[in-house]
């Protein structure tokens, strides 16, 4: 026989108490403790692959090293040291290019910038230079001459009395596609490896489409540096590379 105190218990045998909740609500904190800590983990975890994801970042340094890479410059430790053709045709490039992209989206034919009987560009010497700044910084100094072969279609000529460049409309004869390879940062510089890949090595899939291509077909490498400029970049240097 089980001898229980009168009044400690129900006439079923239930032991009585002020507390009578308690295991449930227990049992609850429990597991609302236990989902908690589940939840830190996987938002830590969560947080810890955002930080590690510089896809946006590597999207912004290729769109602002493009009109370098389209025209592959010679390497260099200080523009100012190495004045190239190269170098000022990506500033130009970078204008023209900008105003078919906005002739493009804003459904107009007409130029910003006035547009002589053969075709060819007429730019403010003083747009120029400010694009030539925006790539390599207010420091750099250009080198305003003409480029190319006269009476071609890919000569920029430079007039100095005029204060212009006369230029092709966004022209770039690259035979190259540019590719990132690396990505990596030391001290407030970025250091970009890039690849250059032959168009007869970039692929075709099953529809005809192009494949895009990927850093071991490339043909060379260069290795682009590149930090804060205000709320844009600059490019420092550029040195080769070996594959």
């Amino acid at each position: 026989a089980v001898i229980r105190a009168p009044g400690r218990y129900t006439k079923r045998g239930r032991r009585r108490g002020r507390h009578r909740f308690a295991a449930p609500l227990g049992l609850l904190v429990l597991l609302l403790a236990a989902t908690g800590v589940v939840s830190l983990v996987v938002f830590g975890v969560q947080a810890i692959q955002t930080s590690q994801d510089d896809t946006a970042l590597r999207e912004e340094l290729m769109d602002f090293l493009n009109p370098v890479i389209q025209f592959i410059p010679d390497p260099f430790e200080d523009v100012n040291d190495n004045p190239q053709d190269s170098l000022m045709l990506a500033a130009i490039w970078k204008i023209t290019d900008a105003e078919r992209i906005r002739q493009i989206r804003e459904k107009d034919d007409n130029s910003i910038y006035p547009i002589d009987d053969e075709g060819f560009m007429l730019i403010p010497l003083e747009t120029v230079t400010a694009s030539y700044a925006s790539l390599y910084g207010e420091d750099a100094v250009p080198q305003l001459k003409s480029i190319g072969e006269p009476d071609t279609f890919m000569y920029y000529e430079y007039d100095a009395e005029n204060q212009t460049y006369r230029v092709p409309f966004s022209v770039s004869n690259s035979a190259y596609t540019p590719v990132l390879d690396t990505l990596k940062k030391k001290g407030d510089e970025y250091a970009l490896r890039i690849g250059y890949v032959s168009a007869e090595n970039i692929g075709i899939d099953e529809k005809g489409n192009l494949v895009d291509p990927t850093p071991d077909q490339a043909d060379f490498f260069q290795i682009f540096h590149v930090k804060k400029n205000g709320d844009g970049w600059m490019l420092t240097a550029v040195e080769d590379t070996s594959r």
